[in-house]
């Protein structure tokens, strides 16, 4: 006969489970007794009876409260010490009474009482917040093989499985949890879960092959035990909040295309609903819409599963955005006036926009050709643009021409400068638009001729008189100066005359030979560069 199968690896990290000790000690106790009539010498079956008597009580005494008993407890050292000795005890062979103790204990496998549910995390449990519970149980199951034999959780009405497992380092401490969609948890306020755990083990055969009363014998060869335990966890039933409900924008020019977005978040609601035909939604998220034609209050409304219906003083779940729609916008460009002519590569735009909803923006276009965009701030823009159509100074001649003087008197020769170019080419087209509306101004380029010097090489003579400041457009040309000398009798001289002048383009400049034969001269002349 064997009784090995009453020890069952029960430690966990903790120590040794106080449940299945006690019930060990009950087990032992009872073979004690079964067996004290059937040996020649009771003395120390009785002896071994006492101390597991004592044993149980000091467990019951130090441990009850707390569930765990440490390995080196003296008490569960006495109740192995008795255990060995029933394993070890020798009947003989056909000793009345034999069969009956193996049935008392096998019987006593199977009537483990009850498992028990130590631990549920939340308890209670908080509607709309919570989306699984944590589990630990103390099944007490001995024999082998012993498993989760169909634990679950029920929320709602609907039941979904607990994933249970045995603890460190032994069976008994059984740990895990049950997860469900959190739509159900939303919905479960005023309700109760129940969580249920369900355990199973083979205990074996007696010695006749047959199992003990109360196991399941359905299964070849096995004799299964099973330990049932279930609570019930309350979920609280919260109001519904909303946390936040929003548009953006909030407002909008009408015809503008401009989408709006709602987004929303809320807590402990059953359902959540958005009027103006957005209609049911999640408890968080966001939506995005066409703008409206007019403005427009979007409310969102929560309920929950025992809240009254949602109106005042009820006003916590229920909360309203407006967007407003303006009129379009309409752009006006204020600089450049139209038809200016500007005398720098840069030029300065600036302008108003009626209607601006905050954050807009003007596209900025020069030749058709997009430039960019300006910030509309209190109804203005501002900012600054390259011209692409310019005169450059490679685009201008100046006519410096030689001369050649045979007579006194004075003489003023006019320089000219000029250029060969379009009006096309230096029209800038300058467009700001915002949504529908757009200005448009055009400006053309020129230079200003700002000073007109004359240096003479060979010959004092007079520097020159300018005609500036002159303003040259494309396709103009205009005296910018002249030079200017005094011929006297008998001068006879070549001279280099260089003519510069400076522009808002840059500078230039050219030479010109003069030559003075201004009679009586002698036959040769010295020329002097």
């Amino acid at each position: 006969m064997r009784f090995t199968r009453l020890l069952a690896p029960w430690r966990d990290q903790r120590g040794l489970a106080y449940l299945a000790l006690v019930q060990l000690a009950g087990y032992v106790s009872a073979s004690l007794l079964a067996v004290a009539a059937l040996v020649p010498d009771p003395t120390p079956v009785n002896n071994c009876l006492q101390m597991v008597s004592q044993a149980e009580g000091t467990l019951r005494d130090k441990y009850q409260a707390s569930g765990v008993v440490p390995p080196d407890e003296p008490a569960v050292t006495q109740i192995q010490n008795c255990k060995n000795l029933l394993t070890n005890l020798s009947l003989p062979a056909g000793t009345p009474g034999v069969s009956n103790v193996a049935k008392t204990l096998n019987s006593a496998l199977v009537s483990v009482g009850a498992c028990s549910i130590t631990s549920v995390t939340p308890n209670p449990a908080d509607a709309g917040s919570t989306a699984d519970f944590t589990i630990g149980a103390e099944v007490p199951l001995l024999g082998t093989n012993p498993v989760n034999d169909g634990s679950d959780v029920t929320v709602g009405g609907t039941h979904f499985p607990l994933n249970l497992v045995s603890g460190f380092g032994g069976q008994f401490y059984w740990t895990g949890d049950g997860s469900f969609p959190v739509e159900l948890g939303r919905a479960a306020g005023g309700t109760t879960s129940i969580i249920t755990v369900k355990g199973r083990s083979d205990v074996g055969r007696l010695p006749d092959g047959t199992c003990p009363s109360g196991t399941d014998a359905s299964t070849p060869g096995q004799c299964i035990s099973r330990v049932f335990c279930s609570t019930g966890v309350p979920w609280q039933n919260f109001p519904p909040q909303i946390l936040l409900f929003q548009a953006f924008p909030t407002t909008v020019s009408r015809g503008a295309g401009t989408p709006v977005t709602l987004t929303w978040a809320t807590k402990n609601a059953s359902t959540v609903t958005i009027d103006q035909g957005v209609g049911e939604v999640t408890y968080q998220g966001f939506e995005i819409l066409f703008p409206p034609d007019q403005n427009t209050t979007y409310t969102l409304t929560t309920t929950g599963p025992t809240a009254p219906p949602c109106a005042p003083p009820n006003v916590g779940c229920q909360a309203s955005t407006t967007v407003t729609v303006q009129a379009p916008p309409t752009v006006q460009l204020t600089a450049p006036a139209n038809n200016d002519v500007v005398l720098s590569n840069t030029v300065a735009v600036s302008g108003t926009v009626q209607n601006a909803v905050p954050g807009q923006t003007v596209q900025i276009s020069l030749n058709g050709a997009n430039k960019g965009s300006l910030t509309v701030v209190n109804g203005t823009f501002a900012g600054s643009l390259t011209l692409a159509k310019t005169l450059t100074l490679d685009d201008f001649f100046l006519n410096n021409l030689s001369q050649s003087i045979t007579t006194t008197g004075s003489v003023a020769v006019p320089v000219t400068m000029g250029n060969s170019k379009t009006t096309a080419d230096v029209t800038n087209v300058i467009t700001a638009s915002i949504g529908a509306s757009s200005d448009t101004v055009t400006v053309s380029h020129a230079v200003q001729v700002t000073d007109f010097q004359v240096a003479w090489s060979g010959c004092p003579s007079a520097p020159g008189t300018p005609e500036v400041p002159q303003t040259i457009g494309a396709g103009q040309s205009f005296v910018v100066g002249f030079v200017e000398c005094g011929a006297s009798a008998g001068f006879c001289q070549t001279c280099t005359v260089h003519v510069s002048v400076a522009t808002t383009v840059g500078s230039g400049g050219n030479d010109s030979t003069w030559v003075f034969r201004v009679p009586p001269c002698p036959a040769v002349s010295s020329v002097r560069e």
